[in-house]
């Protein structure tokens, strides 16, 4: 899942992620996440579980960004 907030983590909000494909030697991702209109940024991270073991890629801490 993509775990994902518009005010600097007080709130957060989450969406199912699903395999797309592979891109040259990316892969890509898809998901759909509600903003408000009034949004113009977002951090977000990346949680999945493997076996029973939780996963964070969370970009070391600096999450991963969008803007528009």
């Amino acid at each position: 899942k993509i775990v994902y907030s518009t005010d600097g983590w007080k709130t957060s909000k989450s969406a199912v992620v699903n395999y797309g494909e592979k891109y040259y030697a990316f892969e890509r991702w898809n998901f759909s996440a509600y903003l408000d209109y009034t949004v113009t940024n977002a951090k977000f991270k990346f949680v999945y579980v493997v076996n029973g073991q939780t996963y964070v890629d969370d970009n070391c801490g600096k999450y991963y960004t969008a803007a528009w």
